[in-house]
């Protein structure tokens, strides 16, 4: 959970770099949860396998 909640606050700073240093792309926030969040969770990457 505390690993869930730092990830969640380093996905929000990825974001606001992103944003700063490429205004005109938006970020792929898909792609970055994937990276930053979803293996955070072990039972969703399980459920998805029954």
């Amino acid at each position: 959970m505390v690993l869930s909640i730092y990830m969640g606050s380093m996905l929000h700073d990825a974001v606001s770099d992103l944003m700063r240093l490429h205004p005109d792309t938006p970020p792929d926030t898909f792609a970055l949860f994937e990276r930053f969040l979803a293996w955070t969770n072990p039972r969703r990457q399980q459920s998805g396998t029954t």
